[in-house]
């Protein structure tokens, strides 16, 4: 057995398990911005095609490639995703197709070659899609804090566009969701080649041959031209404050630094416990207590995978002074243990050629 037969077995026993092809994405991307373990790509990449008798992914770390097919009949099983942000920007690209996507409270819709950038603290989810292939590149702040130090300018820091949509939450302390939209206005002839230079990228970061990370970076910074570039794109910076009482509770859960329930958050923000529930199922689609559960288990996850801690300190870490509380709320979402899933998930990037320097 191969390589890669052996990692599309590994990839399809996690759908195997009950985990959305979002989840399985975010696991392969999260892998990469932790500082304790081997891998050390801060691009990743996930490639989706949705079509009418099958979906298929490619999940691109840099070290290793995977790729999933899933026939219709099985895509029952991948639940719509929720609202959902990252620790990394997220650049998104349609390549073929339609896409509705929400955006914290608004359904946008991008056609092909239209791109959006997402800064990291934003929440978004795809809702709609049929006969597309949405391509996802992820970079972390490593990368963007990486860029070469020379005479050539590999990255155009000069645009003020860039600048300060990747350094806004350096700036500005007060919570915000930032994203870019390029709407693609030129001729479709444009669109081949900007999807030919993120397969360059990727390509790049896959064969990892001598000076790739110079040629990474100029071909980053081609494709950032490609984006801004009048004849091709119309862009739009969006800021959106957060305004809503659903934003500010979800904001409020997700960066407190212990374990919430309703009355905590009730008594926080001075509103009826009944009320902010029943508000938040109408917007969320889950209660509260359901939201503030995937919060945490969504922190643990994370912390399993970036750390070497016990699973009891992760448990303590993220709110559960009861071990067995959270062993069942982690299966309940994950549908494995917390050793389990560790386990699975590093499997996946621990190969023989994990270590080419």
């Amino acid at each position: 057995m191969n390589d890669s037969t052996k990692t599309n077995i590994e990839i399809e026993s996690l759908f195997n398990k009950g985990l959305s092809l979002n989840e399985m994405a975010d696991i392969v991307m999260r892998l990469n911005t932790t500082s304790n373990r081997h891998t050390q790509s801060p691009l990743s990449f996930s490639f989706f095609v949705n079509m009418p008798n099958e979906r298929t992914v490619e999940l691109s770390n840099g070290r290793k490639h995977y790729h999933i097919a899933i026939p219709q009949t099985l895509q029952s099983v991948t639940h719509a995703p929720i609202l959902h942000n990252h620790d990394y920007f997220e650049l998104m690209f349609v390549r073929n197709g339609t896409l509705k996507l929400q955006i914290e409270n608004t359904v946008y819709t991008y056609h092909e070659g239209d791109a959006c950038l997402f800064d990291r603290n934003i929440h978004h989810a795809e809702i709609e899609q049929a006969n597309t292939s949405i391509l996802y590149c992820c970079i972390t702040k490593n990368f963007l804090d990486n860029w070469p130090e020379c005479g050539m300018s590999y990255y155009p820091k000069e645009n003020k566009l860039f600048q300060r949509f990747f350094h806004s939450q350096d700036q500005d302390p007060c919570p915000s969701s930032s994203f870019l939209e390029f709407h693609h206005i030129g001729s479709k002839e444009f669109v081949p080649e900007v999807f030919s230079c993120f397969l360059a990228i990727r390509k790049e970061l896959e064969r990892q041959s001598p000076g790739y990370w110079l040629i990474i970076y100029g071909l980053f910074c081609r494709l950032l031209y490609m984006l801004i570039d009048p004849k091709h794109y119309k862009c739009n910076y969006i800021t959106l404050k957060l305004e809503s009482l659903v934003d500010t509770v979800r904001n409020f859960i997700e960066c407190s630094s212990c374990r919430l329930t309703r009355e905590d958050i009730s008594t926080a923000l001075h509103y009826n416990s009944d009320y902010l529930n029943r508000l938040f199922k109408e917007n969320m689609g889950m209660t509260l207590s359901a939201y503030c559960s995937y919060t945490y288990i969504k922190k643990a996850a994370s912390l399993l995978l970036q750390t070497d801690d016990t699973v009891e300190k992760i448990a303590e870490a993220v709110g559960f002074k009861n071990p067995s509380q959270f062993y069942r709320q982690f299966q309940k979402h994950f549908h494995m243990t917390p050793q389990e899933y560790r386990n699975m998930c590093m499997n996946l990037l621990e190969p023989k050629d994990i270590d080419k320097e």
